[in-house]
């Protein structure tokens, strides 16, 4: 029969395939068979179809679905059409797996606890390609079927899940949605995810300057985790103890940590988890003046970004190539993979607060203020019109670095009024508040209103006592010494490396931000004294 429907060329061979398959000529003709045959027996023979290539194609769940779907057996349809969605995630085909899940949940009752995970797999897809809308839509939809399922366990997923998306913008909601998932896990004696939770809780003291409270949560979980097998977790909470390490100056613990997520990772097979602790191990080498080595790691993740298409992961390795460069005096190569990263930002509507800091100095080295004035300006503008006050909060600290910069104080102490400190607060945490009020009083400073200037500093170092390692604190802290001092003694050193030395920073950091901080501000401050 099959030489025979070959020879009358209703059907031909694959010859590209190792295995015997076959395709219709015409487009036309399988439409034509199916108009002729009768419904009842139509969806007999694609039940004996889908039967047939579940054991001779096992892992053609796309196939096999459509077959379950043309004899009418949704139960089947959705289960192929979920393991095809994973099959694609796996294989990085993202768009393929948003597809196929979209298509499960549609299959679905709303109640369907299947659902939760479905949702919570298309989260981490769109997380993946930078679909930050979608990802908080689904993440959002999850924590709402959990409550509607009464479920305790699901919705301290759902928290942790909105935690990881707010981690890099809203300081204060994340916390807020982690130390709730806490509060269940430890009712519910969920020792998987109490780790999780501590990690969150971790990475967002570490992005919030908290570097003694990240190291503490993110080493309370790792002692959860040496208890139970979880090496996917593990990997993770070792990749993020590495980046802890590194701010805190620990960098041979901040390379070892990132070696044990890289094992780890590799025997799972775990690509995007491997190349997050490439560019951790990365940056732990390069804090260890290991420059060449750490450059090749970050080029070898940013690699394996494009590779498995995390568009997030790949902005961050150009980030990090950004930083590296500058840092080994190569700025025009930094500004260009800085550039690079922000155009794919733009693109994925993702813009992360790290990328809008750390462009800064490579601005300031160039000398190029009014170019990266106008690019935060619009970033900040646009950020606005979309809704998004966190990125526009974001890209308001690079414009007050640069009027403060171009020397355009009243144009800044507009900006720094309590309404946008208010903001800054409710999204950010007081932390960030503080050290803008220290920004804002030199600023009053350079307006020739000295005494109500000072009065902000001195507010700002009151508050900021408690972080005696923050850089941004340690620039406050010296400023106002220097002022102090001028207006004292002409001999300010002496005051402003006893600050620095208080602040606990490396000594080549103390002489270099004394050095240059010093030299600028006095510059400034002679010119309003000679005014």
């Amino acid at each position: 029969v099959l030489e025979e429907t070959i020879n009358a060329q209703l059907i031909e061979e694959l010859r590209e395939v190792d295995s015997e398959q076959f395709v219709f000529s015409h487009a036309l003709i399988p439409a034509a068979l199916r108009e002729s045959i009768s419904g009842i027996r139509r969806t007999r023979l694609h039940r004996k179809v889908a039967k047939v290539m579940e054991e001779v194609l096992p892992d053609s769940y796309q196939r096999v679905a459509y077959q379950w779907a043309e004899a009418g057996d949704l139960a089947k349809r959705l289960d192929c059409t979920i393991k095809a969605a994973e099959q694609a995630r796996k294989a990085y085909a993202n768009n393929d797996a948003v597809r196929l899940y979209s298509n499960a949940i549609e299959l679905m009752a709303e109640n369907d606890e299947r659902r939760f995970e479905v949702l919570q797999a298309r989260a981490s897809i769109y997380q993946l390609i930078g679909d930050g809308q979608e990802e908080l839509k689904d993440r959002e939809a999850m924590l709402r079927l959990a409550e509607a399922l009464e479920d305790p366990r699901l919705t301290c997923v759902a928290q942790l899940s909105l935690a990881k998306y707010y981690d890099h913008e809203n300081y204060s909601k994340a916390l807020e949605y982690i130390n709730s998932a806490l509060e269940f896990c430890q009712s519910l004696e969920e020792p998987v995810l109490e780790a999780k939770g501590l990690m969150s809780k971790g990475n967002v003291y570490m992005l919030a300057d908290k570097l003694t409270e990240s190291l503490d949560s993110l080493n309370a979980a790792a002692e959860i985790l040496l208890l139970i097998d979880q090496p996917t977790v593990m990997a993770e909470c070792q990749k993020e103890l590495s980046l802890t390490c590194t701010h805190l100056g620990d960098f041979q613990a901040a390379i070892e940590a990132a070696e044990k997520s890289l094992v780890l990772s590799r025997q799972i097979g775990n690509r995007q988890q491997e190349m997050s602790a490439l560019r951790m191990k990365g940056a732990g080498l390069f804090a260890g003046a290991e420059f060449e080595e750490s450059i090749r790691l970050t080029e070898e993740a940013l690699e394996i970004a494009r590779e498995i298409g995390d568009r997030v992961g790949e902005i961050y390795a150009l980030l990090n190539l950004g930083m590296y460069l500058r840092n080994i005096g190569k700025v025009e190569e930094a500004e260009s993979n800085y550039l690079k990263a922000f155009a794919l930002s733009e693109e994925i509507g993702f813009v992360s607060r790290i990328l809008i800091k750390n462009y800064l100095p490579v601005v300031m080295q160039l000398g190029d203020y009014e170019s990266g004035l106008s690019l935060y300006q619009n970033g900040m503008d646009k950020a606005r019109l979309d809704g998004n006050e966190a990125q526009a909060l974001s890209y308001s600290i690079g414009v007050e670095t640069l009027l403060f910069s171009l020397g355009q104080y009243r144009e800044l102490d507009e900006l720094l009024d309590d309404s946008f400190l208010d903001r800054i607060e409710k999204v950010r945490g007081p932390i960030d508040r503080w050290l803008l009020l220290g920004s804002k009083g030199q600023c009053q400073i350079f307006l020739s209103h000295e005494e109500p200037g000072l009065k902000l500093m001195d507010l700002a170092c009151e508050k900021l006592s408690i972080m005696p390692k923050s850089e941004g604190a340690y620039w406050i802290r010296m400023n106002l010494a220097l002022m102090k001092s001028f207006r004292e003694d002409p001999l300010v050193w002496k005051d402003a490396l006893r600050i620095a030395e208080k602040a606990e920073l490396p000594p080549l950091q103390q002489i270099n931000l004394v050095y240059l901080n010093s030299i600028y501000f006095l510059a400034v401050l002679s010119l309003i004294h000679i005014s």
